[in-house]
């Protein structure tokens, strides 16, 4: 089709590896009818996509500067589709979910994603109650220190009483036995 098609329509590109469509209107109305029951340029390129064909932007630098019509100019290119070698288009096929290696492939990535996640999800659940634990501990720790603080407090203060020390402001409260870390 590419290489009866006349080169101002469609061509290969130097290289044999990309179609290039150069005049749309006209492969929808001169080409298209020859080869296709739908005259719908949109149809086409659907079905290009339904058979692994890739659409490629042309490079700005390939572009000649005379060319208005080559921002128009669609490309599309298929490993198993080049000039000169039509033993290779056998191998084109259309994809499906049944037979395209490219869902087996996203399907396995899928379920290692799934995998991945779960793990992860296993390892902030267990954090997050290895934290708690700390959290926990922490605050019991707290707790504990208080009270030893309240009741070290409690003695100086009891034994301020005995001293006959009550009600004196002038005596600083922080003298409790520095010997004895509250803390520990």
């Amino acid at each position: 089709m590419i290489t009866e098609c006349e080169p101002t329509i469609a061509s290969w590109s130097n290289d044999g590896e990309v179609i290039e469509i150069k005049d749309i209107s006209q492969f929808e109305s001169e080409v298209m009818p020859k080869y296709f029951e739908s005259v719908k340029f949109s149809s086409f390129t659907r079905q290009l996509n339904f058979y692994g064909f890739h659409k490629i932007q042309f490079a700005i630098s390939q572009k000649k500067e005379s060319d208005n019509d080559s921002k128009k100019m669609l490309r599309f290119c298929h490993k198993l589709f080049q000039r000169n070698k039509p033993e290779l288009m056998a191998d084109i096929t259309r994809s499906t979910h049944s037979n395209s290696a490219d869902t087996d492939n996203q399907e396995q990535a899928i379920e290692n994603l799934k995998e991945s996640l779960f793990k992860t999800k296993q390892k902030l659940s267990s954090m997050a109650n290895e934290c708690h634990l700390k959290i926990d501990q922490l605050e019991n720790l707290f707790d504990e220190r208080v009270e030893r603080v309240k009741k070290m407090l409690e003695d100086d203060s009891d034994e301020e009483i005995k001293n006959g020390q009550e009600g004196d402001d002038s005596h600083d409260h922080t003298d409790f036995d520095l010997k004895q870390n509250p803390f520990e």
